[in-house]
């Protein structure tokens, strides 16, 4: 009976989305409190199922998770204050209609995804499979590329660091840091020998030091103010020691306190980044929080306001482009090139001078969806419940998967203020690591094989 009542209460729910969604494309509007409510109601849903199906450590739950905290949080601490979007360039007056309209597409994606996910998850648990071994001559490789890369990757921070200290955190984001090449790419080789040592599937006492050092590369981001990165990576590494080495998944007491410490650290940050200088009005701490941290929220309707601008009518798929290759670097070139929501949006809303110090507003993967039409919108929604079930039963069971979790983790984790596909070349490039492994490995097993043989022949 139980089961019933959650399949008529999921349908009930995916069917009022697509009820408002196509009377907001017919022309008609929904008014603003019953929009919320509804999202409300999809969001809550979806973390029940988050729970019930793969817990507090489950890919599904870190995406709702940091979907609340780039998204949704700042609705609820901040609601009188919903139509004031706050950027660089000043305060933005939205319409009571926009933020209905997307109240009401951020609940028909999350009831789309949720009822993908609850699908795929039901069908894919019941699959055997096989245990996966642990592969040595990966775990060699990865553990030597790690200590031979950190060197370089703790000197790219050091510099970072002077040069923050000397001239601030407006010059280094809007001019980097020059390091020599072989610096600047450690980082980056950094990163990807730890997916090799994780897709080694090594016992927990002989990666636990690598896990340490990585978390330590995490927080080094943090001093450095680059909070998403420290997000992510520790995301990354709370998911793969929760799913492939412990035997159960944290306390919700535990999360709540881990939250507070962690909300605390990335305010401290934000602190410390605009010299002290906050006003918090009648807002506490927590209402602080939230609200700056979900801007990311206003990314929708603003695409809403903007769609005339776009060249391309699928930005979401532009980072899977070649060209997305070439141009890493915000300015006009890739604008015109590529056609990213996050630079099209940033453009039409900051205006040229602040696009051009490189300053932006950020991305959104709704926005993404909203952009590209219903039918995109309703096929990725069903493909990424796909990929978040498929990837949270088989992760320890491929090493594949493993090896790719780096990409995937953080990309579920930030889609709700980035790209929906965005980090595809690092994507391509441990794909790519993963077949040279995979041939040098069976290489080097025939090999033995025939020394075997040859021995046994004489």
């Amino acid at each position: 009976m139980l089961h019933i009542r959650s399949i008529f209460l999921d349908a009930v729910i995916l069917l009022s989305t697509i009820a408002m969604f196509f009377a907001f494309s017919i022309g008609y509007s929904v008014d603003i409190l019953v929009t919320f409510f509804v999202l409300t109601v999809t969001y809550i849903r979806s973390v029940c199922t988050a729970l019930k199906l793969g817990g507090t450590a489950g890919l599904y739950f870190i995406f709702l998770g940091c979907f609340f905290i780039f998204i949704l949080g700042g609705r609820y601490f901040g609601f009188s204050n919903i139509n004031y979007a706050h950027t660089v360039a000043g305060v933005y007056i939205i319409d009571d209609y926009l933020v209905s309209k997307s109240f009401m597409f951020y609940a028909f994606v999350l009831s789309l995804i949720n009822a993908s996910y609850q699908a795929f998850y039901s069908r894919l648990q019941d699959v055997k499979k096989d245990t996966l071994s642990f592969d040595q001559f990966s775990f060699d490789m990865g553990r030597v590329c790690f200590l031979l890369f950190l060197p370089g990757t703790m000197i790219k921070f050091y510099m970072e660091f002077k040069f923050i200290s000397e001239f601030g955190y407006y010059a280094y984001y809007s001019e980097g840091v020059s390091a020599p090449f072989w610096v600047d790419v450690s980082r980056y080789l950094f990163v990807i020998s730890f997916a090799i040592l994780v897709s080694a599937n090594a016992a927990w006492p002989r990666v636990k030091i690598y896990f340490i050092l990585f978390f330590l590369f995490a927080i080094a981001f943090l001093l450095l103010g680059v909070r998403s990165s420290f997000v992510l990576y520790s995301s990354v590494i709370y998911f793969i020691y929760y799913n492939c080495y412990s035997n159960k998944a944290p306390k919700i007491t535990t999360l709540f306190f881990a939250f507070v410490l962690m909300i605390s650290l990335l305010l401290f940050v934000q602190f410390y980044r605009q010299g002290w200088h906050f006003e918090l009005s009648d807002n506490n701490l927590l209402s602080y929080f939230f609200i700056s941290q979900s801007n990311s929220f206003y990314i929708l309707p603003f695409t809403m306001e903007n769609l005339d601008k776009f060249t391309s009518q699928f930005s979401v798929f532009a980072p899977l482009s070649p060209e997305s290759l070439l141009y890493r670097s915000q300015n006009m070139e890739r604008l015109n090139e590529l056609g990213l929501l996050g630079d099209v949006i940033s453009y039409n809303v900051l205006g040229d001078e602040y696009f051009s110090q490189g300053m932006g507003i950020g991305g959104n993967f709704a926005a993404e969806l909203f952009q590209s039409g219903v039918i995109v919108s309703i096929i990725l929604c069903i493909f990424i419940g796909k990929v978040m079930s498929f990837f949270q039963l088989n992760v320890s069971n491929y090493r594949y998967l493993l090896m790719i979790s780096i990409i995937i983790i953080s990309n579920v984790a930030y889609m709700g203020r980035s790209s929906l596909f965005r980090n595809f070349s690092l994507f391509l490039i441990l794909t790519v690591v993963f077949l040279i492994i995979y041939i040098l490995r069976v290489a080097m097993k025939k090999a033995k094989e025939k020394e075997v043989s040859d021995k046994q022949v004489l």
